[in-house]
């Protein structure tokens, strides 16, 4: 299995590979979902359409899309201001 982390202009930020052994289920189950959780910290550089690239066998599987959007700076308050 392999994760690719692509960036907006197409380049490839981050990859990581790995082996996931799985037991043959019993002789009547025909399908089978496995979830897989994986913590990444990825680098997002700027605002864009990002994807995450999910190779089995080294043969593309998914391409999952993320939008990043720039947010509205927190205003900066003089020392003292009280907010609420």
């Amino acid at each position: 299995m392999t994760l690719q982390w692509i960036s907006p202009a197409g380049t490839e930020l981050w990859n990581s590979g790995g082996q996931i052994e799985i037991t043959p289920p019993p002789p009547t189950v025909t399908e089978m979902d496995f979830p897989l959780i994986a913590p990444v910290d990825l680098p997002i550089d700027a605002a864009g359409g990002y994807g995450m690239r999910i190779s089995l066998d080294n043969e593309q599987r998914a391409d999952v899309r993320l939008q990043v959007r720039i947010g509205a700076q927190s205003p900066i308050m003089p020392a003292g201001d009280m907010v609420s």
